[in-house]
């Protein structure tokens, strides 16, 4: 068989050298629609994303031949189809072929238990300690079962003497993760997944962990591994503490979770906190130093490149083979293993073969964002480096010329690197920190000195101790220079915003572009490619506008034991009805009710309506006021003596926002068709100077959202008291979806208001195992005995209404759609 049937599109030369990223390109596509499939419920759905992975793998062949002037054969195809198969099937092996013992098979074994195991890493998180469990026993109720799988374990007392390797018996509760909660929020299920972990366990009390004995049997070569990583510690701790100690040791060993949450927070706002994970960028830094000591020893220069291949390959293992270091390490293998034997090698090539490898080895980890990460910023720096210098005077990108080498072209790498990543870190953080393409050409050179600096430290330690002390007393100033030109930057006006959140279509079209501008110059086809797929992406997004179903939209969002909720009027404007819980440790405000906002690329919020002062429901209100722009404001009058109303009050004051003082018999207007009510408090609850004379949660405002034959009823915290007053309303109660009022408490919805209301639709806000007791039994049912279908946050997650004026349709996240009442 010719080469040109064995690999598809090789036709031209060039592409015979490229087997690597065509292959893990179909074998990506394999493993995406097995994924599909096994997240839909049908078996139609399930072929028609078969049928639509099978296309898009051949029309990228095709497409592909095209450009390069070649013929596509069949058995070309017949190829693609089979790595697409056996992508699809290396998939379906690790996520669903799961042992008959393993942990995640038996739901009885997750709970208050005891777990035996063996300790496989340890890191620090902050003032923590975590460590993976690989579990073999868990006994339940004196019972013994033999069993398998990882688990996550954080220390949550003073680190105490826990060694890799060591085995150990540990009481607590085994947790499996749930997935996300809220709408478009952080999934910690999927996170562990992807990391190969399968469930969760605090211990709190030295005494609920205890040494089993010696260690496991060792392993010569984790034992050298992990001695090498504590010599690495101890060189860099003798001389470097505080900030910079953490710093490098993150940037030598991966261990970012002992740098601070604010330094951690100065590299984000800079654009440069892909400096603090390792990845390719460190790779090529250590394989440069490495190289450069190596050619100053008397060794012939293809023994240094095998020793400098040992190094990478040691190093991988030394950061427990984190995905973007094996992607770099397999890429620099394959370049410095051409020049040995003297062959060239193709960077696209390089990287495909680094990407097939993880994905056989770890076939979860290209739905991570590291993995996205690091491969978009390597192929666009590959792809769009010189296309961006050629953008420039031909006497500035002279790379014989000082800024042509220091400045234009470091720029270009900066530039291309953002470019590539920009819309996954839209996705994700949806913020972005221009600033970064600057901040790196100063701080890369940093970073390369302090890496350098700290490898020599810790060779030179070995040797002679004191050595090692100058070379540290040296990086401490370069470490010095990175810290403060980080925070610097981070303190620059305009240094990181926020951007909208992309959407399906506008991703592919970004990918594409990207992939064709360095061809424009060379192929007419692809220049046709990119006017067309721009002109067809902006009439799909002009119909898609114009055609959409102008719906209102409420989300009542999962904050635990509070409440919070969001609606979006069918006019496009936003309110946001209470905001969840502020504590010491979390922050409802900034972790589930902004993320929400601009997941749905919600920037401004017209109003903001708080039912009474208590801390569960204005405290996330904090963080919404301080960070977004707001238009109204709208309270009951009341007064209450704590740090988060006062706050509160003085955002309203500082940053001008239109203040509404509402009493029942009040309208809310200006909100397109939705007409909002006012039902709460009457006077006799809240007096004149903002006394509530029944309770803080008797003034609780009441207001009822209609929107055609549609009413939404929001109740607060009102008690049976509030009930009583508000019977006065008589038929103008109904309303099809209710907010219970006070997480369920018994002392609130009483039968007389339940029968008024008559709701189709309850959703109780309620966080799990709450220490009150809510929802009150009676309470639930009451409402099942009007007819009402109960939604609770603490089960369903956070439950999403939508209504055309006419038909109810909702949703909740964790149970998806629940039909009729």
């Amino acid at each position: 068989m010719k080469i040109a049937s064995v690999c598809p599109m090789v036709g031209n030369a060039q592409w015979i050298r490229r087997p690597g990223m065509w292959i893990s390109l179909v074998f990506a596509t394999g493993m995406i629609s097995m994924r599909g499939v096994i997240s839909v419920s049908t078996p139609i759905s399930g072929v028609l994303i078969v049928l639509g992975a099978v296309t898009v793998a051949v029309l990228l062949a095709v497409v592909s031949a095209r450009i390069h002037e070649n013929r596509l054969a069949w058995h070309d195809v017949a190829l693609i189809l089979g790595f697409v198969l056996i992508g699809a099937l290396r998939y379906y092996s690790v996520t669903q072929l799961i042992p008959p013992n393993h942990v995640t098979m038996h739901p009885a074994l997750f709970g208050e238990g005891t777990l035996r195991g063996y300790v496989e890493r340890v890191e620090y998180v902050g003032e923590q300690m975590r460590f993976v469990l690989s579990l073999t026993e868990v006994e339940k109720e004196r019972d013994s079962y033999r069993t398998s799988g990882r688990v996550l374990v954080t220390v949550r007392f003073a680190p105490t003497a826990i060694d890799r390797s060591q085995w150990v018996e540990i009481k607590g509760t085994l947790h499996r993760p749930m997935k996300a909660r809220n709408p478009r929020g952080f999934d910690y299920c999927a996170y562990l997944d992807e990391r190969g972990l399968d469930a969760t366990l605090s211990i709190r009390s030295p005494q609920d962990i205890r040494a089993m004995g010696p260690k496991q049997s060792p392993n010569w070569i984790e034992e050298w591994i992990e001695a090498l990583r504590q010599q690495t510690r101890s060189a860099v701790e003798t001389n470097l503490q505080g900030a910079h100690a953490r710093l490098l040791l993150s940037l030598l060993l991966g261990e970012k979770g002992r740098i601070s949450d604010e330094l951690r927070q100065d590299f984000r706002r800079a654009g440069i906190s892909h400096m603090l994970v390792v990845s390719g960028l460190h790779v090529g830094i250590l394989t440069l130093c490495v190289l450069n000591i190596l050619f100053l020893l008397p060794i012939p220069r293809v023994v240094g490149r095998v020793l400098t291949l040992l190094f990478l390959v040691t190093y991988a293992v030394l950061t427990h083979l984190y995905p973007p270091v094996v992607r770099a390490t397999i890429v620099a293998c394959i370049v410095l293993g051409g020049t040995i034997i003297e062959r060239d090698s193709d960077l696209y090539n390089s990287l495909g073969w680094a990407a097939l490898l993880i994905m056989v080895f770890w076939p979860q980890s290209p739905f991570g964002l590291s993995f996205q990460l690091s491969f978009a910023a390597t192929l666009a720096i590959v792809a769009l480096h010189e296309p961006l210098v050629g953008l420039f005077p031909s006497a500035w990108r002279d790379p014989d010329r000082a800024y042509g080498r220091y400045i234009v072209r470091p720029l270009c790498v900066s530039l291309a690197a953002q470019l590539g990543t920009l819309p996954l870190i839209a996705i994700h953080f949806q913020q972005w920190a221009p600033v970064g393409i600057l901040v790196n050409l100063c701080a890369a050179p940093l970073l390369a000195a302090a890496l350098g600096l700290g490898i020599v430290a810790v060779c030179a330690f070995a040797l002679a101790p004191m050595l090692g002390s100058i070379f540290n007393g040296v990086n401490y100033w370069v470490l010095s220079a990175l810290i403060e030109s980080v925070e610097r930057s981070a303190d620059w006006p305009g240094s990181a915003f926020v951007v909208p959140r992309p959407d399906g279509s506008l991703l592919l079209l970004y990918a594409l572009l990207l992939m064709l501008i360095p061809h424009l110059h060379y192929h007419v086809i692809a220049r046709k490619l990119c006017v067309f797929s721009m002109l067809f992406w902006l009439n799909i997004a002009t119909w898609g506008y114009v055609t959409r179903d102008r719906l209102l939209e409420v989300f009542f969002l999962d904050v635990g034991q509070g409440d919070a909720a969001v609606v979006r009027m069918p006019n496009g404007m936003v309110m946001v009805v209470d905001g969840g819980q502020r504590g010491v440790t979390f922050d409802y405000g900034s972790r589930v009710v902004l993320p929400f906002l601009y997941a749905h690329n919600i920037f401004h919020v017209d109003i903001v309506l708080v039912s009474h002062l208590h801390s569960d429901h204005i405290g996330g209100l904090v963080a919404l006021l301080e960070q977004m722009s707001v238009g109204h404001y709208i309270d009951s009058g009341q007064r209450y003596d704590s740090w988060t109303a006062s706050r509160l009050s003085a955002l309203v004051e500082e940053k001008q926002i239109s203040y509404h003082r509402v009493a029942a018999g009040d309208r809310l207007l200006g909100m397109g068709q939705v007409d909002g009510w006012v039902m709460h408090p009457f006077p006799s609850f809240v007096d004149s100077l903002g006394q509530s004379t029944h309770g803080v949660n008797n003034g609780s405002t009441v207001l009822k959202l209609s929107y055609g034959a549609t009413d939404v009823l929001f109740t607060g915290d009102i008690e049976k008291e509030a009930d009583y007053a508000m019977l006065s309303w008589g038929d103008r109660l109904q309303a099809e979806v209710l907010k219970v009022a006070h997480h369920g408490s018994k002392t609130s919805s009483s039968g007389s208001l339940l029968n008024a209301i008559s709701p189709q639709w309850a959703i109780v806000s309620v966080g799990e195992f709450n220490r009150f007791g809510h929802p009150g039994v009676d309470v639930i049912k009451r409402l099942e005995k009007v007819g009402a279908r109960v939604l609770r946050t603490d089960r369903h997650g956070a439950v999403r209404m939508t209504s055309d004026g006419v038909k109810i349709a909702v949703e909740t996240v964790l149970g998806g759609a629940v039909g009729k009442p």
